[in-house]
């Protein structure tokens, strides 16, 4: 069985599942999950916060946690973008050089692992 991912979403819920891991990448897909579900809990945190905040009418704090979901939000976008160039160089389109690890490419390094 191919590892598949599902995604559903009702009103109130969004559910994702990870089928068919093969156990060699159990460990690594339950690490992974379970750094994006320590996430999406403080970023449920900030977005509660950001409403109590606009509550209090306090622009200065609403601002200021606005900005670190923005961050976040873009922090996440740059972790896929590495994950795309790993991919990429999987498939031959790029080399280690090209990622900033030239000495991976040097025979001397490439031969020793």
């Amino acid at each position: 069985m191919k590892t598949k991912l599902e995604w559903t979403e009702s009103e109130d819920n969004v559910v994702m599942r990870v089928e068919g891991v093969p156990q060699s990448h159990k460990e690594a897909v339950t690490d992974i999950l379970q750094s994006i579900r320590l996430l999406t809990d403080d970023y449920l945190q900030c977005l509660e916060r950001r409403v109590e905040c606009a509550a209090e009418k306090n622009t200065q704090k609403i601002s200021s946690v606005s900005a670190q979901l923005l961050k976040s939000r873009a922090l996440i976008d740059e972790a896929r973008q590495q994950l795309l160039l790993g991919l990429a160089a999987a498939r031959g389109e790029i080399s280690a050089s090209d990622l900033g690890f030239p000495e991976i490419d040097d025979p001397f390094y490439r031969d020793a692992t």
